[in-house]
């Protein structure tokens, strides 16, 4: 069941890979945290600092994990909607380790066959393994609250 939450997260993300202008300021981060590292003075967010001030932990923490399997040597250059996807991909995959230690939490408390009952639920909605890939800082912060949750 863990795997096709991830399953269902990574089918979305494949199928509309593209973002909307809300996924921006986090996904311009991660880009610069890819592509630039340590290097601040190039990042795009001291010439566009956008008018809420906003976190950068969760970016730089999927960042870091993206440069890492971005960097394993391919047989093809990335173009930046590949890259964009295996950012998304991480993110999912993030949450659906949250989701899944929720399952866990939920088989504890109430047995297996309400485990399974969220799982399939889970599985069900689309909205929430939708928006598990989105960069979002509501997505960003999904894992914590999964965890408190759990």
């Amino acid at each position: 069941m863990k795997l096709l939450v991830f399953l269902f997260i990574g089918l979305y993300c494949v199928l509309c890979p593209y973002t909307k202008v809300e996924e921006s300021f986090n996904l311009q981060a991660i880009h610069d945290v890819i592509h630039y590292g340590p290097d601040l003075s190039r990042y795009d967010h001291l010439d566009f600092p956008g008018v809420v001030p906003r976190t950068f932990v969760g970016s730089v923490i999927i960042g870091a994990i993206s440069k890492v399997i971005l960097s394993i040597p391919r047989i093809y250059e990335y173009v930046p909607v590949d890259e964009q996807v295996v950012v998304r991909l991480v993110l999912g995959g993030i949450v659906s380790l949250g989701l899944s230690r929720l399952q866990m939490a939920v088989k504890k408390v109430y047995g297996s066959r309400a485990s399974t009952a969220f799982a399939l639920l889970t599985c069900c909605q689309f909205h929430i393994l939708f928006w598990s890939s989105r960069t979002l800082p509501n997505t960003l912060a999904l894992p914590l609250v999964l965890a408190g949750l759990a």
